[in-house]
């Protein structure tokens, strides 16, 4: 009886460690990324993030709203970085159309930008 319930057990954890892998992982409520450099282009956002291995331009997403006569500007990572190497800033160009996004207005970026010389003088 305790071998069948031991390999009834083994059995279920095996199908639940299978089926993790077809989970999608998410970081939960939507957070502003850290930048570590923005430059603002025509079509695109050009940014410095930290990544660990995995992080590219499609793991973020951009949002703009007008407000007054500014346009706010987001830029959110919508996959954390679940690689293990030694983290380090990497740039990416994240396509954007900023005539179509926001007019004429001037830009103003809602993520901190962070200035450090180091990955590791980050608190």
């Amino acid at each position: 009886m305790k071998k069948l319930l031991f390999s009834l057990l083994l059995v279920s954890l095996c199908a639940c460690s299978a089926n993790s892998s077809n989970i999608t992982h998410s970081s939960g409520p939507k957070k502003l990324e850290t930048l570590y450099f923005v430059d603002v282009k025509e079509k695109s956002i050009d940014v410095s993030v930290i990544s660990t291995g995995c992080t590219s331009a499609k793991d973020f997403k951009i949002e703009s709203q007008k407000i007054e006569e500014a346009c706010q500007v987001g830029i959110y990572r919508l996959n954390p970085d679940f690689c293990r190497k030694q983290p380090e800033k990497k740039v990416l160009s994240l396509p954007w159309d900023r005539k179509e996004s926001c007019g004429d207005a001037p830009i103003k970026i809602k993520n901190s930008v962070e200035h450090t010389k180091n990955v590791f003088e980050l608190k």
